[in-house]
């Protein structure tokens, strides 16, 4: 970053204080701040467990909308577009869930970065070769997980959601995050630390202008309209020191309520607005031809983890579907154990016997046929007759 680039940067952040003349997104800030607290409170008094519930959760979505509406109309206003609050505000719902996507995306790239640390400490393990590896995996580590996690939260978290409001899509505003990291990661930090001065000498300045005028405005209150201002300042600006039906003890802490919100979301205007200068001076500097390789190697790494992810996925469904598979098995098995048992003592149809002479003889013997039987006459000629003399 040459001379010229760093003044222009330092004006730029200068130029961030008018937003305090920027009556929209004061008013729409404002609103949702309102609307938000309005909304918790109401529905926290009621001492429902569930209607408190919701109504974090309804606090929560205006608050996280509200603000990305400001963070759209603003966007706007340093790209010297034109926009409405109604505008800023539909644009909002329809894009803010991608700065929750980029949060996840950008945590999830960091665990898997601890993951491959934690394998590369694994291999460190082996006898003999481990600790000569761990002499290079030491200082490789430490560095790249101190560079991912500064990168976390010095450009990923501060300035996803600028990428967002410039109407980038997710995949998109990760690619160019990832380019504005390898490519002006010191000159955005220098950026954030001239900002971060800006908002503290802003917010001083504030606190000069409203602390004096409200003392004397509390003082000359007890001094005209009666009561006593001590009173007053012990209750924290909610009375007059009045009776409590008094009206000005309600109208009093509500005029307090809206000027020391004023003074406060004022410096985050400042930041909102600084935030916006900064992604899009950096982003107009950036090496086009080396962002297109960024943005493509950073869509290409994300697109390998998603099926990655994918297929372990499909494993993972696939050795649960055998795991109960295998179960039912056992348990159908131990329900009836003679069904499951193949059935030894049925031998198969061709199963070759052993060879015993007399079984095959007895055998022989019963199939064969039977000798005819013999007639009257036959008999009376076989058998010898009783007058013959033996010889």
């Amino acid at each position: 970053m040459n001379n010229q680039q760093i003044l222009q940067s330092a004006s730029g952040l200068l130029e961030s204080v008018r937003v305090i003349r920027n009556w929209r997104a004061m008013a729409l800030l404002a609103v949702t701040l309102f609307a938000s607290a309005l909304t918790l409170t109401a529905l926290m008094a009621t001492q429902i467990g569930l209607l408190a519930f919701l109504g974090v959760v309804l606090g929560t979505l205006m608050l996280f909308y509200g603000l990305n509406a400001v963070g759209i109309l603003l966007m706007a206003d340093t790209r010297q577009v034109r926009l409405s609050p109604l505008e800023a505000l539909m644009q909002s719902l329809l894009s803010s869930h991608r700065v929750i996507g980029i949060a996840i995306l950008a945590v999830l790239g960091l665990l898997a970065l601890l993951a491959v640390v934690a394998i590369a400490l694994f291999i460190c393990k082996i006898p003999f070769i481990g600790p000569l590896l761990y002499v290079f995996v030491l200082p490789a580590s430490a560095l790249a997980l101190g560079v991912a996690i500064f990168a976390l939260f010095a450009i990923y978290l501060p300035l996803a959601a600028c990428a967002v409001w410039n109407g980038s899509k997710t995949l998109q505003a990760m690619g160019t995050l990832f380019a504005l990291t390898r490519q002006r990661l010191v000159q955005i930090v220098c950026l954030e630390l001239l900002l971060a001065i800006l908002v503290g000498i802003a917010a001083i300045i504030i606190s000069n202008i409203l602390l004096p005028g409200y003392l004397t405005t509390i003082g000359l209150s007890g001094a005209i309209l009666g009561g006593n201002a001590a009173a007053f300042m012990h209750h924290g600006g909610s009375g007059l020191g009045f009776a409590p039906a008094n009206p000005y003890i309600i109208t009093g802490g509500v005029g307090t309520a809206l000027l020391f919100a004023t003074a406060f979301v004022t410096p985050w205007l400042i930041t909102i607005q600084g935030l916006c200068h900064i992604y899009l001076r950096e982003l107009a500097n950036l090496d086009q031809t080396r962002a297109g390789q960024d943005i493509a190697s950073a869509s290409k790494t994300l697109g390998g983890l998603a099926e990655r992810a994918e297929k372990l996925a499909e494993t993972a469904a696939a050795k649960a579907r055998e795991a109960s598979l295998n179960a039912k098995e056992k348990i159908a098995s131990a329900r009836n154990p003679a069904a499951a048992a193949p059935d030894a003592a049925e031998a198969p149809e061709n199963a070759p016997t052993a060879t015993n002479p007399d079984a095959d003889s007895a055998a022989a013997t019963a199939a064969a046929p039977p000798p005819a039987q013999e007639t009257p006459e036959q008999q009376q000629a076989a058998r010898p007759d009783k007058n013959t003399p033996e010889a």
